[in-house]
């Protein structure tokens, strides 16, 4: 300042003014930081679901049946077939057809219609004189039958039915000339075994009991005489055979 100034400023009685301070800023107020905003709330987790079995595809007629093929023996639990009164053994053949009905419980009720046929022959020498000849059966039993698979492949069944037979007998005597037999009657049978599935389309049959009792009415012609008489005729065999279906 220049004293010329400064004389006049003390003549004035004036003071001289201080040159500015400059003061600090006083800080910001603290912020409080602010609480997180909640979580929205989660929705309660869907129960599982479970998978809902597929409807069974509903089996074609073809596909329900099955055929089969067996061969065997067979014994006569009754006399009166030969003319010792023996018990002849049977060569039997049979074919079945076999229609699954309806699932129950474990297995399958089936209908079943076995048809067998069976022969054998004998020959003997009674004082002297040779008798031989041969005997016929034919029949027919419907059944029903249920089966049940006990492991993989393996299945088991029972079968019941009620039919018809017939026997023809015929018997060359020498000096005599020929003799027959006929008989014919109706019946029951009762049979039992396993099937074991090979492939898709082949099992093997294992049958080794089957009982058929038949009540039959004989009519024996000898030189021009007919004689009419009734007994029972029961039977027991065993059949191996293989089954085949018609479609898969």
């Amino acid at each position: 300042m220049s004293p010329l100034v400064l004389i006049g400023l003390l003549a004035l009685g004036a003071k001289p003014s201080k040159a500015p301070v400059s003061l600090p800023m006083p800080p910001p107020p603290a912020v409080k930081p602010q609480p997180p905003p909640p979580p929205p709330p989660q929705a309660a987790p869907e129960p599982p679901r479970t998978a809902e079995p597929a409807p069974a595809r509903e089996r074609s007629l073809l596909s329900r049946i099955r055929l089969c093929a067996g061969v065997g023996p067979g014994v006569s639990l009754s006399s009166g077939f030969t003319p010792d009164g023996s018990s002849p053994v049977w060569l039997r053949g049979t074919a079945r057809a076999t229609l699954d009905l309806m699932r129950v419980g474990p297995g399958d009720l089936q209908a079943l219609v076995p048809i067998a046929v069976q022969g054998t022959g004998f020959r003997m020498s009674i004082l002297g004189f040779v008798i031989q000849g041969s005997v016929f059966g034919l029949d027919v039993m419907p059944s029903v039958r249920y089966q049940a698979e006990v492991f993989p492949d393996l299945s088991l069944y029972g079968e019941l039915g009620l039919g018809f037979g017939t026997f023809h007998t015929t018997i060359q005597q020498q000096f005599v000339g020929y003799q027959t037999a006929s008989a014919g009657g109706f019946g029951v049978r009762l049979g039992g075994g396993l099937e074991y599935r090979l492939f898709d389309r082949l099992r093997l049959l294992l049958q080794p009991m089957e009982l058929t009792s038949l009540t039959v009415t004989s009519t024996v012609t000898s030189n021009g005489t007919t004689v009419t008489s009734t007994a029972s005729a029961s039977e027991w065999s065993m059949v191996v055979g293989a089954v085949v279906p018609l479609s898969l």
